[in-house]
């Protein structure tokens, strides 16, 4: 019975790391994150049938909170889609990158990522980056794949126009990678695309009817057709490019990306030189370069926005090295794979150790907010409330207050329960009220209720 190749358990053991990990951070809940907390509140409000009280909110990361919302909101069951949506990213990459190298840099671009901290801790948090993501990825993948063929693109494309409509509402700044990845596929696929314009059009028209919901929400809600976007790069948005520079001058380069990615996305930069007469890898090179600059013009600098080109980087770095090892010798190709392995099991080893302690470090950080909430749900019995403090949308959500620190003087004006949440030595920042209680208080805070 012949062997299996090596890529085989490669990707076997990327996927078992990336699922594990997972698995680890999902199921030691660990409490959530600001945004986390956000999205949280505003799948409350959807189910409700209140007006969304953050035009900046993606509307489809509701739909991705509810099942958590429905089950109780607890931890684990807020972020069990995101989990699955998690495993559905890893699957999205090694989609394209065996549609686009070839099936042994695919299982160890998924081993790669599976190393990779800033992408696997976020890959079970109810954030918006990785659904996005893999929608995006999953959408490149149905494009090289149809518009490679000789015999011309099916009409399965058409599939394209909901997956880029995901990513869209999932998260509004996907308009800056669609955007990238049509203009790279008209560069790099237009033959394809004139011989079955029909079938591009159908994707153009589904697409824009995909989005016509948003754009009537957005002039409803703002008055303009890209009112919410606007509204969410008002809180999101670069200034000038203040987030390239991020990317660029990273002092440790190593934690920002992942131990393994930095050298990675230097090798696949410079491997213009070798797949520019390749027109998937060109593709796939041009959509990491131009989301690359894209999104670090006009968003924040962090990691999590440009996951869609540190994937793109690491499947392009790998196959450069794959190519490289295939042109020498036997030994210098053994050498190479050993030094690959064992930079993969340290990768791993590492991320395994941080997903172990995320919970409990997230913990700490966050035990004067928990401590408060825990105070405010006691004292108020179930009965409607608003809160002020720090960390803002983690004390709405675990107090289960309305955060509205704009309105605080008319509630308090209405007679309505109030709570102010203040650190160990920070000045009460409301003019003193005759009807106001110190609930609960301790060395790093107090609480007190008004009315």
């Amino acid at each position: 019975m012949p062997s299996r190749p090596l890529w085989h358990w490669v990707l076997a053991a990327g996927l078992l790391c990336w699922v594990g990990v997972g698995l680890i951070q999902w199921l030691t809940a660990a409490p959530l994150g600001h945004d986390e907390s956000q999205y949280a509140l505003a799948a409350t409000d959807f189910l409700h049938g209140d007006a969304p009280r953050w035009q900046n909110v993606s509307a489809g990361m509701n739909i991705v909170a509810l099942p958590g919302v429905l089950l109780g909101g607890g931890e684990i069951g807020l972020r069990a889609l995101p989990f699955i949506l998690g495993i559905g990213f890893i699957m999205a990459v090694w989609l394209l990158a065996r549609a686009t190298f070839g099936a042994e840099t695919a299982a160890w671009a998924v081993a790669a990522l599976a190393g990779c901290r800033s992408l696997v801790q976020r890959s079970t948090d109810l954030l918006s980056d990785i659904p996005a993501s893999a929608c995006l990825l999953a959408a490149m993948w149905l494009m090289t794949s149809e518009l490679s063929r000789e015999a011309g693109a099916r009409w399965r494309l058409v599939l394209v126009a909901p997956l880029f409509a995901a990513a869209f509402y999932v998260r509004y700044p996907s308009v800056i990678p669609i955007a990238v990845i049509t203009i790279a596929a008209c560069v790099v696929f237009w033959r394809a695309i004139l011989a079955r314009w029909q079938v591009v059009a159908a994707t153009a028209l589904l697409l824009a009817a995909l989005v016509l919901w948003h754009v009537q929400q957005a002039v409803a809600q703002t008055g303009s057709p890209l009112g919410l976007m606007l509204a969410y790069n008002s809180v999101v948005g670069g200034n000038h490019g203040d987030a390239l520079v991020t990317y660029l001058t990273q002092r440790d380069p190593f934690k920002y990306y992942g131990l393994l990615a930095p050298p990675l996305m230097v090798i696949a930069i410079l491997s213009i030189v070798r797949v520019r007469r390749d027109r998937p890898a060109l593709f796939v090179w041009l959509v990491g370069i131009g989301t690359f600059v894209g999104m670090g013009m006009l968003t924040l600098g962090q990691p999590r926005y440009v996951f869609v080109s540190t994937t793109l980087f690491v499947m392009l770095g790998i196959d450069t090295v794959r190519v490289y090892a295939a042109g020498k010798s036997h030994r210098t190709r053994v050498a190479i794979v050993a030094v690959a392995a064992c930079a993969v099991l340290a990768a791993w080893v590492s991320v395994t150790r941080k997903a172990i302690l995320y919970a409990p470090v997230l913990q700490s950080q966050l035990a004067t907010t928990l401590r408060a909430s825990e105070a405010i749900r006691r004292d108020a019995r179930g009965q409607r409330c608003s809160v002020v403090g720090p960390n803002s949308t983690q004390l709405g959500w675990y107090s289960r207050c309305t955060i509205e620190p704009e309105v605080f003087p008319d509630a308090v004006a209405r007679g309505e329960i109030v709570y102010v949440v203040r650190l160990a030595g920070e000045p009460d920042g409301f003019e003193p009220v005759a009807r106001s209680t110190v609930v609960a208080t301790d060395p790093t805070m107090r609480v007190i209720r008004i009315n």
